[in-house]
């Protein structure tokens, strides 16, 4: 924050990525001020079983992407019209002009509750005084973030202050968005990706620093009461991230993993002697 941090006591305490005063607006300031102007500009992917890049159009989420289909989002009996609102509104479109000013196609600049999902830091390089970081987090809408996580005031590395590099969905969550976008009055909560999250970054020569060729940043993240599954993504180039692997848990899901319940435990990298041979491997919970 600039300024005194409470704010409970200090109405004007405003917080390195806002552009004004918000600390008595929640709807003010963060990550979600940061979101584009233009939702074009928004790296927003999901993983259909094809092009493991996730930049390739068939991962896209967008109305254009028609292998998204309206069974896949729970709305199969939807128009085409519809369909293309809830993709927009996916995308943070203001598809019902909930700020009124005439327009359904500026951003809402709306980021879903990272209720459970603690953030994670990596730092990829830069200096002491101007650090290249990145915070990865899951939120109940179902992505997967990845912000820049600089209190600096330029660009060095690509995106600005507190701006989204991507924004990750699994497949399996498109069936919640219909729901989500309806925002009924209801008791229960919608969950997403609301397992915490971890990172094995790999600085092979030691130079602090994760632009090398063989150099990675792995990120793996639960679903918590979102589901049973877990996902891997090569966040190595954030500009263009990776799928890595799922793990689906429950009858029907991955072999080997059909007792897997809910994916609340956060996985641990460590290495275990098997054998002769040592691996890299993942330990985490049986589910909830």
């Amino acid at each position: 924050f600039k300024g005194r941090s409470n704010t409970e006591t200090d109405p004007g305490a405003w917080s390195w990525w806002s552009k004004e005063i918000d600390a008595n607006d929640i709807q003010l300031g963060g990550a979600a001020e940061n979101l584009p102007n233009n939702e074009a500009d928004r790296n927003m992917f999901t993983y259909l079983g094809g092009s493991k890049n996730l930049t390739s159009a068939e991962n896209k989420i967008s109305s254009d992407n028609t292998a998204i289909t309206k069974d896949m989002l729970n709305i199969s009996s939807a128009t085409d019209a519809e369909r293309q609102q809830l993709l927009n509104w996916v995308r943070d479109l203001d598809v019902f002009d909930s700020d009124g000013d005439g327009s359904q196609t500026d951003t809402r600049h709306r980021l879903a509750d990272p209720l459970h999902s603690s953030p994670v830091v990596v730092i990829y390089g830069g200096s002491d005084d101007d650090p290249d970081t990145t915070i990865f987090f899951g939120d109940n809408q179902g992505f997967l973030h990845a912000i820049n996580g600089r209190s600096g005031t330029s660009s060095t590395y690509g995106q600005g202050e507190g701006e989204e590099y991507f924004a990750f969905m699994p497949d399996e969550l498109l069936s919640n968005q219909a729901e989500l976008m309806e925002n009924s009055q209801s008791v229960s909560h919608i969950y997403g990706l609301d397992g915490s999250v971890s990172v094995w970054s790999h600085d092979s020569n030691n130079d602090l620093d994760l632009y090398d060729a063989d150099d990675f940043v792995y990120v793996y993240t639960g679903m918590r009461r979102g589901g049973s599954n877990y996902y891997a993504l090569d966040a190595s180039d954030r500009n263009s991230p990776q799928f890595l692997w799922e793990i689906k848990g429950g009858p029907g899901g991955t072999n080997g993993y059909e007792e897997l319940g809910q994916t609340w435990s956060k996985p641990v990298k460590t290495k275990i002697k098997m054998g002769n041979n040592i691996r890299e491997v993942l330990i985490f919970g049986g589910g909830y």
